[in-house]
C-alpha cells in the first residue's frame, strides 16, 4: 500500500491504482479484529465503485505528466500532451464522477485558452514560442492545436517562412521587429 503526499499529485493516482489492485487484502485488514480498524477508516462498497473510475480520469494526467518530466521532454510536447489528455478524459464515463471530470475539464480549457490567472498558464495555444516549437516538430506540426488561434498562429508562422524564403531568393531581406504580442510583429523589407 502506498499512502498519498501532499506534495505529489500523483500519488493519489499511484495509492488508488494500488488499492485496486490489493483490494482484498485491505479487505480482510480492515475485518481482522486484531488490526481494530474503526469503521470510519473502512472503505465503503460505494468507496470501492468509485476508485476504478477516478483511476481512469487520473490516468491520461498520470501519463501526460510523466511525458512531460521525461529526459526527452521539450516545449513542443505541451500543446499535443494538453490536447491528447483532454480527449482522453472526455472518453471517460461520467458516472459517479461527473462533477470531477468537468471540473479537470474547465482546468484544461482554461490553461489552453488562457482563462487560467496564474502567469505561467496563460494561453499556451497563443504562446509563440510553443506554437513554433509544436508546428517545427515533425511529431505534431499541426496536428497537436485544439482551437482557431492556434491554427492561425501556424498560418502566420509558414507565411512569414514562406517570405522570408522568397524575400532571400529574390535578393530581399526581411527584417522582423516585434513591439509587444505576437500579434503586432512588424515585418520590413530591406533592400540589398
Amino acid at each position: 500500500m502506498m499512502l498519498d503526499c501532499e506534495t505529489r499529485w500523483g500519488s493519489v493516482y499511484t495509492m488508488l491504482e494500488r488499492a485496486s489492485l490489493q483490494k482484498q487484502a485491505i479487505k480482510l485488514a480492515e475485518d481482522d479484529p486484531d488490526l481494530a480498524i474503526v469503521a470510519e477508516s473502512k472503505l465503503t462498497p460505494n468507496d470501492w465503485d468509485l476508485i476504478p473510475k477516478v483511476i481512469a480520469l487520473l490516468g491520461p494526467i498520470y501519463a501526460s505528466s510523466l511525458s512531460a518530466e521525461s529526459d526527452t521532454a521539450s516545449v513542443s510536447d505541451i500543446i499535443p500532451l494538453t490536447k491528447m489528455m483532454k480527449i482522453e478524459i472526455q472518453r471517460v464515463s461520467q458516472s459517479g464522477i461527473g462533477t470531477m471530470k468537468d471540473a479537470l475539464l474547465n482546468q484544461i480549457d482554461r490553461y489552453l485558452e488562457g482563462g487560467d490567472t496564474r502567469a505561467h498558464f496563460v494561453n499556451v495555444e497563443q504562446n509563440p514560442l510553443m506554437v513554433i516549437a509544436t508546428l517545427l516538430d515533425p511529431r505534431y506540426k499541426t496536428a497537436g492545436f485544439q482551437n482557431k488561434e492556434g491554427q492561425r498562429g501556424k498560418q502566420k508562422l509558414l507565411t512569414l517562412i514562406i517570405s522570408e524564403l522568397t524575400q532571400e531568393v529574390s535578393g530581399t531581406e526581411m527584417v522582423t521587429e516585434t513591439a509587444g504580442p505576437a500579434d503586432h510583429t512588424q515585418v520590413t523589407e530591406v533592400r540589398k
